[in-house]
């Protein structure tokens, strides 16, 4: 899973004023824009802008261009189709009032590139989607960015001075574009074609921001060998420290908590979490750097920090939640999965409904094993890795496959499934998989698997532990006794909670008692305590009334 685009403050709130410049290699040159705006010849700042963004949209001038975008004529601004689109991107005016032009015909296509036209075409898109993106419209940008990639291409395959100037900054956008709408796959094809493109860039970063959105994916994988050799590319001359962008360093820190959690290095990875918990101003990815903060966290026992991390993040997030794509889907698979590391199976069950994604698959066979259905758990990881996956989630499902298998008796599944597990350990140095099932259950396949117990002797000198108890409770209430636990929760007396029911008291009382009965308690205080640890409630409930 990728991590943050570099380049990308300007993108996420037009309101922010970006950093001062500080390139590792973009150029300062305004292209007279300066000299334009002094004069208000709104006509040739409009053309400088239309032509040379996004090369002066990241240089020195970049608030000069908001200024233009928001003090241009609305006359002028709608005779030049690139500035239209920087206007509704900045909320000056609705957006889709400019036409998004995209020509798909071939022949329309050799057309344009002909005439040099190309290039500010794609810009255009690009700015389109990124206008969209900020309004939680990922669907929109996504159907752009597929619409554009026949044109996008085509300037790739030119190899003309000039014509394929766009395409590597293109990839990149439309990479984000598909990835927010949480199509991976096709994000990575588009981040590689771009970096095939590197060398016709005239922006003069979109080399490093590939680099890093590879780089992000490939770990988030768990393809180490592969995010390890990206990295490298990424940092290749520069010093990450030195990025005058903060999205490029949080992308590089994501990268090395993960790898440095799946090898169980916690020092390292504690160290590079201080940037990634930093506050930052934009972060349009940002479900996935809760990703990271909760893949983390389990790593090393905070199970409930991991929980209310995403709970407050969706809280503060209700645009991005309610729009298309990922960032729903994703922070419903977080919170059932830091659910299940707390054994709290109804809690987890209520955010599975909802979950979605790559991720998805190992949480939903986890939470069948921890219910007590292993023989449910084999069956539905089956399922799973008849299908493509992500190395890390493959590893997963063959670990709790193991582990099902061995509950069940099926000793020749469960050795099968972690000897093959074991190769891709030791081959990507992923010791922190083996903490996500039952310690038990894989050191009883020792005996078959002899390279299982050096892997588990060497998380031990590590200090790793189990992320995952050994069951997670599943209490299912009447609907009834739902409705009066959650007035109860918020703090409602028992006379209360009867009048917002249109019940009586006495009916209260008796699914009062019912609810002590069912979770074992005696009182108020310790129904919701217990409430509170099954996640039948949310933690802050309201005093005992």
């Amino acid at each position: 899973m990728a991590a943050r685009s570099g380049r990308l403050e300007e993108h996420d709130d037009p309101a922010a004023a970006p950093e001062p410049a500080r390139q590792p290699a973009s150029t300062e040159a305004d292209h007279g824009l300066a000299h334009a705006y002094a004069a208000r010849d709104w006509v040739a700042c409009a053309r400088i802008v239309d032509r040379w963004w996004p090369e002066i949209g990241f240089s020195a001038q970049s608030r000069l261009v908001q200024r233009i975008a928001h003090e241009m004529p609305l006359a002028t601004v709608r005779s030049n189709m690139g500035m239209w689109h920087r206007a509704e991107y900045y909320g000056r005016l609705p957006l889709g009032e400019a036409p998004v032009q995209i020509p798909v015909q071939p022949a329309h296509i050799d057309r344009e590139i002909a005439a040099g036209s190309a290039p500010v075409l794609l810009k255009r898109v690009i700015m389109a989607m990124i206008a969209r993106r900020i309004r939680h419209r990922n669907g929109d940008a996504r159907d752009l960015a597929v619409a554009s990639r026949p044109l996008a291409e085509a300037t790739i395959r030119c190899h003309r001075d000039g014509v394929s100037g766009a395409a590597a900054y293109w990839c990149l956008q439309a990479g984000v574009s598909h990835e927010l709408f949480g199509e991976f796959d096709e994000a990575l094809s588009l981040y590689r074609l771009g970096w095939e493109a590197r060398r016709f860039d005239t922006t003069g970063h979109a080399a490093v921001d590939l680099a890093g959105k590879m780089t992000a994916q490939a770990a988030w994988r768990g393809d180490r060998v592969e995010a390890t050799g990206w990295l490298r590319e990424e940092t290749r001359g520069f010093d990450p420290d030195q990025w005058f962008t903060p999205h490029l360093r949080l992308g590089y820190h994501q990268t090395r908590v993960l790898l440095a959690d799946d090898l169980l290095d916690r020092e390292t990875a504690q160290a590079n979490m201080v940037e990634i918990r930093r506050p930052v101003t934009t972060d349009e990815s940002w479900s996935i750097r809760l990703a990271v903060v909760v893949h983390h966290l389990l790593t090393w026992g905070e199970a409930q920090e991991a929980y209310d991390v995403v709970a407050a993040a969706v809280a503060e997030r209700p645009g991005p939640i309610a729009g298309e794509g990922m960032h729903a889907a994703l922070t419903h698979t977080l919170l059932a999965d830091a659910a299940l590391a707390l054994g709290r199976g109804a809690q987890a069950a209520r955010h599975l409904q909802e979950a979605s994604g790559p991720g998805a698959s190992p949480v939903e066979v986890r939470f069948r094993l921890l219910q007590g259905d292993p023989a449910g758990a084999v069956r539905a990881a089956e399922v799973a890795l008849g299908g493509r996956l992500w190395r890390r989630h493959r590893l997963q499902l063959l670990l709790l496959r193991a582990a099902a298998a061995q509950q069940l008796g099926e000793r020749e599944t469960a050795v099968e499934s972690a000897r093959r597990a074991v190769v891709q350990v030791r081959a990507q140095g992923d010791l922190r998989v083996l903490c996500t099932v039952s310690r038990s259950a894989l050191e009883a396949l020792t005996a078959d698997v002899p390279d299982l117990g050096e892997l588990l002797d060497e998380i031990d000198r590590r200090g790793g532990g189990e992320i995952y108890p050994a069951a997670a409770a599943l209490v299912e209430l009447t609907e009834r006794e739902a409705a009066v636990l959650d007035r109860l929760a918020a703090g409602r007396s028992l006379r209360e909670a009867a009048d917002d029911l249109v019940v009586s008291v006495n009916t209260v009382k008796t699914q009062t008692r019912s609810l002590y009965k069912r979770l074992g308690v005696t009182d108020r205080k310790g129904l919701m305590t217990e409430a509170v640890r099954l996640g039948l409630v949310e933690r802050g409930v309201r005093p005992d009334r």
